[in-house]
This record gives C-alpha cells, structure tokens and sequence, in this order.
C-alpha cells in the first residue's frame, strides 16, 4: 500500500501554493515493476514460465488506464488535494494469467520457491483505511477517495483487496499480455 508514501506527500498540501495528491492502482503490464516482461524473458529464452506465487492474486492496470487515472486527479485536483484518489479495478489469479499465457503463446510455467515476505492478496483500500475513503463516480468508473485527515461522510463499509474485487476474464488478460508493443 502507499499509504507510507503518500501520507507525506498528501500533507504538503495547503503549505505552499502546489496542490499534491496521490494515485493508487496496481501492477501496470508491462511497465518496470512488472512481472511480464520477466515472464517473457524467461519464455523467449527457455519456454519455461517460473512463478513464486501461482495462488497469488494481483490487481493489473494498462499504461492507459493509469494514465487516465493520473489525468482524473489532475482534473478534479481541487477535490482530491490532499488525498489518494484510487478506482475499482479487477484481478486475476496469477495461475490463470500464466495458463492464459502458455495456452496461447506455447510453453509451460512451473513454480519455484517463493520469497520471504510475499502475500496472497494486495489491498487497494484497507480496513484501517475504510472510515477516510468515499465512494465517487468519474466518467463512469467508480472512484475512492482516501483522506488522512478526515473522517468520511459516508464511508466504505467493505475494504478492497485482490480477494474480493472482480477478476480479469481470460479475453481480458489476453489483452494485457498481448500489450506489450502498445
């Protein structure tokens, strides 16, 4: 969660004339922090897929739909300064994103050990988060708002994690890895 980063960055608001807010998504494809382009190494080079975590699921974002994000905070800036502004966004189980890969590309994956520290599920809004986040709707999405420094009116009742949020169909993750030359 960014909450530890975004937290310092959302209270310089209001000290200078600057406005600062934050964004949250998850793993944007293809991008540097990205498991694809490691998976496609290892495919192209081995045609052998490893994973540390097939029961892993993620949020995945395009580039597009971050971008968009960060233009929907920039635009409605003088209600999101000082805040995170995150969306709604599916998931996809990491098994399924690596057999829509093989089924598709060729190839196999198989696990390997994980690493200290990894969990099963990232959350976009927390339990501890839920009595400062509102719900809102932007161009048709639906929005959160994260304030830290104050309660919300009508806050989320439920947090969202990769657990519990709509996954990705097979057709859509096809898209994601299929995006790469985008």
């Amino acid at each position: 969660m960014c909450s530890r980063r975004c937290a310092p960055t959302c209270s310089l608001n209001g000290k200078s004339e600057t406005k600062f807010t934050c964004v949250r998504y998850g793993n944007v494809a293809w991008s540097t922090g990205s498991v694809l382009p490691i998976w496609k190494r290892m495919h192209d080079e081995t045609g052998v897929i490893k994973s540390t975590g097939p029961e892993m699921r993620r949020f995945f974002f395009t580039v597009d739909e971050a971008v968009r994000l960060v233009r929907t905070a920039m635009d409605r800036i003088d209600v999101v300064q000082g805040k995170v502004l995150s969306r709604k966004m599916k998931a996809a189980q990491i098994e399924d994103l690596l057999t829509a890969w093989t089924k598709h590309k060729g190839g196999s994956w198989v696990r390997m050990e994980g690493r200290p520290g990894e969990r099963e599920d990232e959350f976009l809004i927390g339990d501890i988060e839920l009595p400062y986040t509102t719900q809102i709707e932007y161009d048709g999405i639906t929005h959160y708002i994260i304030s830290f420094n104050e309660k919300a009116g009508a806050p989320l009742e439920v947090g969202l994690s990769s657990a519990n949020t709509e996954r990705l169909t097979e057709g859509e993750m096809l898209e994601l890895i299929n995006s790469e030359a985008e």
